[in-house]
């Protein structure tokens, strides 16, 4: 396992979470940070996440109760402390936004996220985003 990283947001060191996965990588290292409510994926691994593995990430998010941070309007990159990249995207009808690396292309790029299907680092999706993404209900 390697080092933790530093939370986007509070940098706090995050806690790494290993999930399942599709394909022929049998799992990967998602790290979350309980105070903010994010998790930060890198390239790709959110498109990797089998689907109960989706649901896990959620729940412990979920446990982890209320954010108790509040977002900042920009995040640094946990890899490489370039200011995230605020960013719109589209899934089908569904629309969401998250931050993304700058450094990286636009289809690989390691963000923090308002939904675990095209992010990095995430929240569950709430319609008015100021950050890193807010869960809904929170």
């Amino acid at each position: 396992m390697r080092d933790p990283l530093d939370c986007p947001n509070c940098r706090a060191p995050m806690t790494a979470q290993m999930l399942d996965t599709v394909g022929l990588q049998r799992s990967v290292d998602v790290d979350r940070c309980d105070a903010c409510s994010v998790f930060w994926f890198d390239s790709t691994e959110d498109l990797r996440l089998a689907p109960h593995a989706v649901i896990a990430l959620f729940q412990a998010i979920g446990r982890a109760g209320k954010a108790r941070n509040a977002l900042a309007s920009s995040c640094g990159c946990p890899r490489c402390g370039r200011t995230l990249l605020f960013t719109h995207d589209l899934q089908r009808a569904t629309r969401f936004t998250y931050w993304r690396c700058r450094k990286a292309t636009a289809s690989s790029s390691p963000s923090i996220s308002s939904s675990p299907r095209r992010t990095s680092c995430a929240r569950p999706l709430r319609r008015s985003s100021s950050g890193c993404a807010r869960p809904s209900g929170r």
